[in-house]
């Protein structure tokens, strides 16, 4: 009897349940013992990666749908943080220090909508001001990260957040 886990057949016994990640399934070595006959399923090639592009930088980079903003332009080596003391002491994507404020300047639909946290401390600021360690890809997106114009973002936060 085979059975479907993600793009590979692996062959088993009826009594035997077997969960495997995708990405194990997909490579033959890992299974393919003497006797063994892996099948390769139908590639899907209209399943859609994000591309998230950073405006100021130039630079632009696919993710995985569900990815957290921050982390994937982190690993992408996108200059989030401005100035030492951000880089060093900032909260490591908990979304209590508003170091990582991005503006999204196209395609907002492209990230989940405001966390809790985000609606807290971006209170005043405009809806295309986003955090980045709280925000989850799902499609295409520019951001920028410009100092200047995220300084007054902040600014207008940090006074909404005192008054509150």
């Amino acid at each position: 009897m085979e059975r479907w886990y993600g793009q590979r057949s692996l062959p088993l016994l009826p009594s035997l349940q077997l969960s495997i990640s995708p990405s194990l399934a997909t490579h033959p070595c890992l299974f393919a013992g003497p006797g063994t006959r892996v099948i390769t399923a139908p590639h899907h090639e209209d399943s859609h990666v994000p591309k998230v592009t950073v405006e100021d930088q130039d630079l632009t980079f696919k993710a995985e749908p569900g990815a957290n903003l921050r982390e994937a332009m982190l690993k992408h080596k996108a200059k989030l943080y401005h100035g030492l003391f951000n880089k060093l002491f900032n909260c490591h994507g908990h979304g209590l220090c508003g170091t990582c404020l991005v503006r999204v300047t196209s395609n907002p639909a492209g990230l989940t909508d405001r966390s809790e946290i985000e609606k807290r401390k971006l209170f005043e600021s405009s809806p295309n001001t986003r955090l980045a360690c709280q925000a989850e890809i799902c499609g295409d997106v520019t951001v920028n990260c410009e100092a200047e114009y995220l300084a007054d973002e902040k600014e207008t936060a940090t006074r909404t957040e005192s008054k509150q």
